[in-house]
């Protein structure tokens, strides 16, 4: 559980650092503009599906007594 916990924080950071102006989105705008609305659904999707699965993750060590970093 922690090892997918510290896994799922990484992603999450990723798809942070690649969301809003960032240099891939400004690519993506400059070469063909739909890419960049496309790549910021996309960091939007990975970030609330990871949030979900860390809560899940949080749910499951809770009842398990477990302490997650």
């Amino acid at each position: 559980m922690k090892d997918e916990f510290v896994k799922l924080q990484g992603i999450r950071q990723e798809a942070e650092s690649k969301k809003g102006v960032s240099k891939e989105n400004v690519a993506w705008a400059i070469l063909f503009w739909p890419g960049a609305v496309v790549n910021e659904m996309d960091n939007r999707d990975v970030i609330e599906k990871v949030d979900t699965r860390l809560q899940a993750l949080s749910a499951g060590a809770r009842a398990r007594g477990c302490a997650l970093p």
